[in-house]
């Protein structure tokens, strides 16, 4: 008898899980309004699809989100847009993801995450091959493998403000 009350627990305990997983992942979903992802869902200038992946109400006129534009298979370019009564007021780019080609000499890249609901950080990336393998064209040295190559990884941080006027705020 014990056995079978431990398996109900253990089924219920599951089973209440999945429900609260769904109710979440439902919820977030609901967050973003209809309206802004008929707005950005389908860029008019390029007829590609982007993806709303964030949106935020500062106030009663002023809002914002975070979309996602891909470009063919390999890009993607991350934008905030800020919006007074439902009307874009400024974009910028918070990041950028391509796939890297290991035989440039120089890959750029960058990624963004949300610190507080209104503070945007960005992280841009530059890898680049040793000038002590290249030679003074700029190219691979005879014998050196791309696989043998350890690339040099400098990095920036720069942090977006949206204020509570819409304002995208560089610190």
């Amino acid at each position: 008898m014990k056995l079978y009350k431990i398996l109900f627990i253990a089924l219920f305990v599951i089973f209440v899980g999945c429900k609260i997983e769904n109710k979440a992942i439902k919820e977030t979903s609901d967050l973003i309004p209809e309206w802004v992802k008929i707005t950005y869902e389908y860029s008019k200038d390029s007829g590609e699809f982007q993806t709303v992946h964030f949106f935020k109400q500062v106030n009663d006129t002023v809002s914002y989100c975070v979309y996602t534009k891909t470009e063919g298979f390999s890009c993607e370019t991350s934008f905030v847009s800020t919006l007074i009564d439902k009307k874009e007021l400024t974009k910028q780019k918070i990041s950028n993801k391509c796939d890297i080609n290991y035989e440039e000499i120089v890959n750029k890249y960058s990624t963004h995450s949300m610190l507080k609901s209104n503070i945007i950080k960005t992280v841009s990336y530059t890898e680049s091959i040793p000038d002590s393998m290249l030679t003074s064209t700029k190219r691979i040295k005879k014998g050196i493998s791309l696989i043998d190559i350890k690339r040099e990884l400098d990095s920036t941080v720069r942090f977006v403000k949206i204020s509570s006027k819409g304002k995208l705020v560089k610190k």
